[in-house]
């Protein structure tokens, strides 16, 4: 900073990088995972877009814009956009990218999104309801295909407990699929007991090989509000808590694994349950 007061000033990051040559015939992607207050973002000279969401992620389909060989990713980074005024918070403002950023790969056919939650009545038994959405970003209509739900524990691969088939998907279209399956006796998720699972999910092409898998933790709870009072797994539960911003006194926005840890660790020997994120989404590490 100098005594020229600049309106808006603005941060240039330049990187190489080269793609693996088995992602040939892939659609690759480039992820930020967050840039405050927005960017500008070039490869190879050419404009890729632009984004202004600080706390959320920033996604560009780079495909057609990669050559074989050394690549070039030239980002402008903006201390200030008109979404700043969306995020006047009280918390200290400093911009830059903070957050991871890579490249990524899918196929053709691949799964989008997808999104896991449970149902519990008496808590013998679970419904596990999936939504998964599955793209063809192919310049041809996609053969058929069929997607895969594992649900594992401690580690003890099992048999699939979802499969459905999945018919021709046109080009550029994208499907919702909406699966349920009934779980019997399962660990429940709690703050004292965080019994956790894995739900991984395969597509499979027409020949029936493995062409794309994606997991995440899940833990079957339910959560509700009764007599004013918040209730987890049919059992009242007293909250005690804190805010947290998403901050380091060191290293500002870009706040490490380690940090992240100490602070879950400070507020468990403190006896706290719950955690006010305030006031964005944190890093999906937290």
């Amino acid at each position: 900073w100098t005594k020229y007061q600049l309106p808006n000033p603005v941060g240039s990051y330049r990187r190489e990088f080269a793609i693996p040559d088995d992602w040939d015939g892939r659609q690759i992607f480039l992820h930020f995972a967050g840039v405050q207050s927005a960017m500008t973002v070039w490869v190879n000279g050419e404009k890729v877009g632009y984004s202004q969401e600080s706390m959320t992620p920033a996604e560009f389909n780079i495909t057609r814009y990669i050559k074989p060989g050394t690549n070039v990713l030239a980002v402008e980074v903006y201390r200030w956009s008109d979404g700043s005024y969306l995020e006047d918070q009280d918390f200290w403002r400093l911009s830059g990218i903070y957050r991871d950023v890579y490249v990524y790969a899918t196929p053709e056919l691949h799964i989008r999104d997808f999104w896991v939650r449970s149902q519990l009545t008496d808590f013998s038994s679970a419904k596990l309801l999936l939504n998964a959405k599955i793209k063809n970003n192919d310049v041809e209509a996609s053969k058929a295909a069929a997607l895969r739900l594992y649900l594992i524990r401690d580690d003890v691969a099992g048999t699939p407990i979802l499969e459905q088939q999945i018919q021709s998907i046109p080009a550029g279209l994208e499907i919702a699929l909406d699966l349920t399956a009934v779980v019997d006796r399962p660990a429940l998720w709690s703050t004292e007991i965080p019994n956790l699972y894995t739900v991984i999910l395969e597509l499979l092409d027409a020949n029936g090989v493995v062409t794309e898998v994606l997991s995440t933790p899940f833990g079957f709870r339910r959560v509700e509000i009764k007599d004013a009072q918040l209730w987890v797994n049919g059992r009242c539960v007293l909250l005690k808590g804190a805010n947290r911003h998403e901050i380091d006194p060191f290293a500002g926005r870009a706040v490490s694994l380690e940090r992240m840890l100490q602070d879950i660790t400070l507020m468990k020997q403190f006896n706290c349950n719950v955690v006010r994120t305030s006031h964005y989404p944190n890093h999906p590490h937290w």
